[in-house]
């Protein structure tokens, strides 16, 4: 008995171990999701645990990304009525900043004076 327990606690804490993968995400892209919208009245975005309302009760959301700073974060969704609200899995997210592309190429005979 005593090595079938050592057996279940070890694959509990491999199971525990497995980390989300997370989506590589700028702030220029939208977030959606899909909702059948039975008896739902509103939806919030949820950003590591901090809700904003989204106007609407479309079945495919979709809303720019949320303001966020660079690094990791959760998003969910709470899908609400008179009785409650229910939340999304949590989707990891990993917010990065691109920067923008050079411009203005051009060749010259001298570097410019700095």
């Amino acid at each position: 008995m005593s090595v079938k327990v050592g057996s279940f606690v070890v694959m509990l804490l491999a199971a525990a171990s497995v980390a989300q993968a997370q989506t590589a995400v700028t702030p220029s892209q939208f977030f959606l999701w899909d909702h059948n919208g039975v008896s739902l009245q509103t939806q919030q975005v949820c950003v590591d645990g901090t809700c904003a309302a989204v106007p609407g009760t479309a079945a495919v959301r979709s809303v720019p990304m949320p303001a966020m700073t660079p690094g990791s974060h959760v998003l969910t969704i709470k899908s609400c009525n008179q009785d409650g609200c229910s939340e999304s899995a949590p989707f990891p997210v990993r917010l990065v900043v691109i920067p923008a592309p050079a411009t203005n190429l051009r060749v010259t005979a001298q570097p410019p004076e700095n």
